[in-house]
């Protein structure tokens, strides 16, 4: 199988080379764009979550340090003696919270003094003051006196009084920027290390499309080669013709029979690439019956036996008693019989070849075997693969090396697994396995 690096390897054309480059740093961009959006989505999303329950949680208390302050006795708002005392200095629970500021204001006039909290510092009362409302609902606003941020509830307690109570949110501030600062730095990193590694890891994206290149030149290559050989076969005969016009028509016989057998090799391997491109695309169609494999297989062993003893070989043929059924179409299933029964009788020179039938409640299992030469394990991974063929088998120009590739493109579309055992000088097993019909 290809060993694919980080790298364009060699065998793919410069323009092939340049467009893989383009599609990594394309595939890098857009990774890094999503990556973003996402990072972004997600990351406002939870920060402006701990946003809105942060301010809840101190609105809250803002809310629950006000009613303790403030009583309502026969619907009339007044502030009780006892919180009035201690409310400059932040009402009675203030030695648990120094950050809570409180004020009360009463109308006198058209103008407001501060009545509880006239200790607060000049700044802190200026603040307040500029903030204070009219409305009779309560208010809640993020002021800042100074430098410090103040989560500010203001809340009309009687027709001319209103409380006036702040928190310092500085902590639950810095803890949120600090939160903001994280988010977007380890997003900014996100996106640095999904550029980095997109196009490191881009080429592993591509080897689809890599390997794919790589079939199509060397499929352009094994055909340049295999056609070579025959249409040189034939043009040195048809010239030898043409040079030896007076030669005795015994002569010229000898010649056109070359050509001919040339001619009906190439004629063999372009009917054969034109069903592989035809399975491909879909365009074989395969009709789907009911089958007998016990008939079938009889009929392709009554076929082989005579041909097989012929080149003085065993031949072994076994099916079980009762009928095996499979959904499948009866000319696609006898090719492949016919592929692997040739390719058996091809690479075996002494001992058997055998055809057997098995059949359990699940599954059908065809069965080739064979004593031949076998093939070597490191070509097992590529057999079904176009013109592939062992190095002992490359001396047989009748074969271009795409018999199996139809055999186990025919197994796939009829919904099946073809699986190949070998082992160089011992034999070749072939097991095709398709799904019974019950």
């Amino acid at each position: 199988m290809p060993n694919y690096t980080n790298s364009t390897q060699p065998g793919l054309s410069l323009v092939d080379r340049r467009l893989i480059r383009k599609q990594r740093l394309r595939l890098t961009v857009i990774n890094a764009l999503v990556l973003a959006m996402i990072w972004i989505v997600l990351s406002a999303g939870v920060y402006f979550v701990l946003v809105e329950r942060t301010t809840g949680q101190v609105d809250e208390r803002l809310y629950a340090t006000a009613d303790r302050l403030v009583i309502l006795p026969h619907g009339v708002n007044l502030l009780t003696p006892r919180h009035s005392q201690g409310l400059a200095s932040g009402g009675e629970n203030d030695d648990d919270d120094d950050d809570v500021l409180t004020a009360l204001w009463v109308r006198q006039g058209g103008a407001f003094r501060v009545r509880t909290g006239s200790d607060l510092p000049a700044d802190v009362r200026q603040a307040l003051y500029s903030h204070l409302t009219n409305s009779a609902q309560a208010s809640l606003q993020t002021i800042t006196v100074g430098t410090v941020p103040y989560r500010l509830l203001s809340r009309q307690i009687g027709p001319h009084q209103i409380l006036q109570v702040a928190e310092n949110i500085r902590g639950e501030q810095d803890v949120l920027d600090d939160l903001l600062g994280l988010v977007t730095l380890v997003g900014l990193a996100g996106v640095a290390l999904t550029i980095a590694g997109g196009y490191s890891l881009g080429l592993w994206t591509l080897r689809p499309f890599i390997a794919a290149r790589r079939r199509e030149q060397d499929l352009l290559s094994d055909v340049s080669h295999e056609l070579k050989t025959p249409l040189t076969v034939m043009g040195t005969n048809l010239e030898l013709l043409l040079r030896h016009t007076d030669t005795a028509d015994e002569s010229r016989l000898r010649w056109l029979s070359s050509v001919y057998a040339e001619n009906q090799r190439m004629r063999k391997m372009v009917e054969e690439l034109l069903q592989l491109a035809r399975l491909d695309a879909g365009l074989e169609l395969m009709e789907k019956v009911v089958v007998d494999l016990c008939d079938l297989c009889a009929d392709v062993a009554l076929l082989y036996e005579p041909v097989i003893s012929e080149r003085g070989l065993t031949f072994l043929w076994e099916q079980p008693a009762a009928p095996v059924m499979v959904l499948g179409d009866p000319s696609g299933l006898r090719q492949i019989l016919y592929i692997l029964l040739d390719n058996a009788c091809k690479y075996t020179q002494s001992g058997h070849i055998s055809l057997m039938l098995e059949s359990d409640a699940h599954a059908v299992r065809i069965r080739v075997k064979d004593s031949g030469t076998g093939m070597p394990g490191e070509f097992l991974a590529k057999a079904t693969e176009r013109f592939a063929r062992a190095d002992h088998a490359r001396k047989d120009r009748s074969s271009a090396g795409l018999g199996l590739a139809i055999a186990n493109r025919l197994v796939e579309t009829l919904g099946g697994k073809l699986h190949i055992r070998s082992q160089s000088g011992v034999g070749t097993e072939v097991v095709i396995t398709l799904a019974a019909e019950s």
